[in-house]
């Protein structure tokens, strides 16, 4: 019967300790997918950024590329024709 109250009190100690190691496992999980959420999250916002960069930069080349102020494309379109005479 002692025996049987040793192996009684062991197998408890046992459950014990794999609740304890079952909780430890479980927070470590949940933590672990705490850092994935972080790393996708700035994964995402490096990219966000990235694609404003490249948006800026087209941008600016458009500008380049075309005339920037009113005046420079003025010059650049041929003289309006000359209003028609009217002779009395």
């Amino acid at each position: 019967m002692k025996k049987l109250e040793i192996k009684l009190r062991h197998f408890e100690e046992l459950e014990t300790t794999m609740e304890k190691e079952r909780e430890g496992l479980e927070y470590q999980r949940q933590q672990l997918i705490a850092e994935k959420q972080q790393f996708h999250l700035e994964q995402l916002k490096a990219a966000e950024f990235r694609a404003r960069q490249e948006a800026v930069r087209r941008l600016a080349v458009e500008q380049q590329a075309m005339p920037t102020s009113p005046a420079s494309q003025q010059q650049q379109l041929p003289p309006p024709p000359p209003p028609p005479s009217t002779v009395q």
